[in-house]
């Protein structure tokens, strides 16, 4: 049996699931592709049902079935993804666990990080001013251990949940050690559900002064074009993004994506951009870098789907 049809043939699962979906909304470089089915789990133990249902009748994680967030670091091949994606939207539950000088609390991974922010500014606890203006969600800042010079998810979290590709409930408590630059090595191959965070109370001026420096960096992006937010991981002690304007493609355009003349580690999206174009810009500028500089440049972009 075709995955399609053994989707169709579970009735406990279809009020969860949508069919042929369009993923320009649920991407932030819009995507123009579609996804043959979106499962959207109200809970953790949907989540553990479905995959462990896939997982039994021998369906596989990624191939099948994948994780989408709210898709700031997310590329959808243009042949769309033929299996089902599980949006984790509605896994947006924030929970006090401990609220005195410091604030431990469980945070789903449907939530944004912007809502996280806002909630942290209004009571001023500090340790999150560093996501501002990211678009992502807690999820995915987990598996991509999302962050600046100024914090890391890493630096406030002490421990996360989920399940396995088979659906087996997890939770590990954490430490930065278990963390690297742009990733979380333990997740790889699992589906991130939440964590516990720890923030500590703070003055409000200087929490407002953080995010003012937060928001200085992110004045430099080219924010108001659709883009999956920076392509290349900076290679230390370089920056992806001067080395791109070092080897003259800072504005390089194909179609409608175009390496961004304001910032040369963004690649914006001018209308119907195809991920085809978006790929040939990314092997044209590691090329051209890996020529001139001997550096290879690193992507930070998760790409799915068919071609």
């Amino acid at each position: 049996m075709s995955f399609d049809a053994f989707l169709k043939d579970l009735p406990q699962f279809h009020t969860f699931l949508s069919w042929d979906v369009s993923l320009r909304k649920k991407t932030s470089f819009g995507c123009n592709a579609f996804s043959r089915a979106i499962f959207t789990p109200k809970t953790k133990d949907d989540v553990y049902t479905f995959v462990q249902t896939m997982h039994q009748a021998g369906f596989l994680y990624t191939k099948d079935f994948h994780v989408l967030g709210k898709g700031s670091n997310l590329l959808i091949e243009d042949g769309g993804y033929t299996g089902c994606l599980i949006d984790l939207s509605k896994l947006h539950q924030i929970q006090t666990i401990e609220k005195k000088q410091n604030w431990i609390m469980d945070v789903q991974a449907g939530v944004g990080m912007g809502t996280l922010l806002q909630q942290l500014r209004k009571e001023s606890y500090t340790g999150f001013e560093f996501t501002f203006g990211i678009p992502g969600s807690i999820g995915g800042g987990i598996r991509m251990n999302a962050g600046t010079p100024e914090g890391w998810f890493s630096q406030v979290l002490i421990s996360v949940y989920g399940c396995t590709k088979e659906g087996e409930p997890f939770t590990k408590d954490v430490t930065e050690n278990d963390f690297l630059y742009r990733d979380f090595p333990f997740g790889r191959d699992k589906i991130i559900l939440g964590g516990t965070f720890v923030f500590a109370l703070s003055e409000k001026q200087y929490i407002e002064e953080k995010i003012a420096l937060a928001k200085s960096k992110r004045d430099l992006q080219p924010l108001q074009y659709p883009n999956f937010g920076s392509v290349f991981k900076n290679p230390k002690p370089y920056f992806a993004g001067a080395l791109i304007e070092e080897v003259g493609l800072k504005g390089h355009q194909l179609g409608e994506a175009q390496i961004s003349e304001k910032h040369a580690n963004f690649i914006i999206n001018h209308g119907l951009a195809k991920v085809e174009n978006v790929k040939q810009l990314i092997e044209l500028v590691q090329q051209k870098v890996y020529n001139h500089k001997g550096i290879t440049l690193e992507t930070e972009v998760h790409l799915i789907g068919k071609p």
